[in-house]
């Protein structure tokens, strides 16, 4: 409301006129205070959300907000029968906080973190395995002087008791291993990375990548958006608030894009009943699959609401926007890459690998068996399987007196989800990813009652030749009255 101030004689006005004059100067006035409250506390709103802790503690709420949303939908499996939920459990804990505590244990099994995801979580009675541990965290290369930490070191432990309990590490790579501050500084060329990832420089990284359990660590890379710029038109409680803007990379808000690798899969269990699809192809019936499906927009914002400062295309919805040969080529050193597709800029994870660096061997058989052990989730479905042989046999202890009768419960339940059909586009095959496999169960030498069991699975999709091994050992009592 505008307000013309006129040299006229206030008392010469009607007392109607005089209270109008009077209502106009006073709602000037207020709206003066308003717009200097508001100018002030916009102000100080812009400092608080652009700063680094803060952007941090948003950023991972966001990120766990948007999983427990999805974990909070009815699971059905492929027969559309109700399941039970996932869970999410949440710890605080600080990368500093886990890697010191880590290095301060002379055992890993003496850690608190083996205590949780193992002994707690996979060898005691009547608890429930972990499936997965998201470490809302940034690797980097080598030692991290911020917090004094030397974070392959960190990651390795973290693997090691990973193995062990068959549950996958899933985090986020730092950009600085790149060397590179920005978005717009990166250049991911084929020829650099390779040549940058097997310098000197990195041999612990390299070294790492060659032990078994780098199979259960995933690294997700780059940071994806989580949200556009708060505007005065979109908001709905009146207050006058534009978030500043300066077109830089630093000024929007980037989460950690292991949150949304994690509900991909969160998203597979939902839809199938399984945690992750074995089977690869399979789009007819599924319309998109595990590795290969949109990320969910509760985890990001879609990038047609965001334009470049030019407004003249939509901004990416991934800090670094990969090409086809960087991709290629990150997921080739065992990083995870997410793809902003140039098409409609939707966020998709196109390559699913493990941090590990499968070997290769003289024979083809031998390398593409190297190269599966390799793909995470492969590792991720191997481990569902066997956290349900754990439990099953852990409930028999005391009810077996051979392993031929050991066995012959193994194979019934691996029946159950066990295949042999070749239809490319089967539900069949959704419901049962496996297409084969095979049980071989020893004694212990040495120890009375005890077995050891060495299971061999062959997902749909593969060669019909390859065979992937995983191996379980379950200890159990032999029933005395049956001897």
């Amino acid at each position: 409301m505008s307000v013309a101030i006129v040299n006229t004689n206030f008392n010469a006005l009607t007392p109607v006129q005089q209270q109008k004059c009077k209502a106009a100067r006073i709602e000037y006035m207020f709206n003066q205070i308003r717009f200097h409250i508001d100018a002030q506390v916009a102000a100080l709103l812009n400092e608080i959300l652009h700063h680094d802790k803060f952007k941090a503690l948003e950023a991972s709420w966001r990120g766990l907000s948007g999983l427990t949303e999805i974990a909070s939908e009815p699971v059905r499996d492929i027969t559309f029968n109700s399941l039970n939920q996932i869970k999410v459990l949440f710890i605080e804990l600080s990368w500093h906080e886990l890697g010191r505590h880590l290095n301060s244990v002379n055992d890993i099994e003496q850690s608190h973190l083996f205590k949780l995801v193992y002994s707690k979580g996979l060898d005691t009675p009547g608890e429930t395995p972990f499936s997965i541990l998201l470490g809302d965290y940034r690797i980097n290369n080598g030692f991290n002087r911020s917090n004094g930490v030397h974070d392959l070191d960190c990651l390795r432990d973290i693997s090691s008791v990973c193995e062990m309990a068959m549950c996958p590490f899933i985090t986020s790579l730092n950009s600085q291993v790149f060397d590179i501050g920005q978005a717009e500084d990166i250049n991911l060329s084929s020829s650099t990375l390779e040549k940058r990832f097997q310098s000197t420089h990195f041999k612990d990284w390299q070294r790492l990548r060659k032990l078994s359990e780098a199979r259960f660590i995933g690294i997700t890379y780059p940071d994806i958006l989580l949200r556009k710029h708060y505007s005065k038109n979109k908001n709905k409680h009146g207050f006058n608030f534009t978030e500043s803007e300066n077109d830089t990379d630093s000024d929007f808000l980037w989460g950690n894009s292991a949150y949304a690798y994690v509900a991909n899969l969160m998203k597979t269990f939902v839809r199938t009943g399984w945690f992750v699809n074995l089977t690869r192809g399979i789009r007819e019936y599924q319309n998109d699959n595990d590795h290969d499906s949109p990320i969910d927009t509760r985890l990001y914002v879609h990038p047609a609401f965001e334009f470049d400062s030019m407004a003249l295309a939509p901004r990416p919805a991934t800090r670094v926007q990969l090409d086809d040969m960087s991709e290629r080529e990150l997921s080739q050193l065992g990083i995870i890459p997410l793809y902003s597709r140039h098409s409609d800029y939707e966020c998709r994870f196109y390559h699913s690998p493990s941090f590990y660096e499968p070997a290769e061997y003289e024979t083809t058989l031998a390398t593409s068996n190297a190269q599966l052990s390799a793909w995470l989730p492969y590792t991720l479905g191997a481990a569902r399987i066997a956290h349900h042989i754990k439990v099953m046999v852990r409930h028999k202890i005391g009810g077996f007196v051979t392993e031929a009768e050991l066995k012959v419960a193994i194979a019934k339940y691996l029946n159950e989800y066990t295949t042999r059909d070749t239809d490319g586009i089967s539900l069949s095959r959704l419901k049962k990813p496996l297409a084969n496999y095979a049980i071989d169960i020893n004694p212990l030498y040495g120890e009375v009652g005890q077995f050891i069991g060495i299971i061999r699975l062959q997902p749909h999709g593969q060669c019909d030749q390859i065979i992937s091994s995983i191996k379980l050992i379950a200890k159990m009592t032999l029933s005395l009255q049956n001897k």
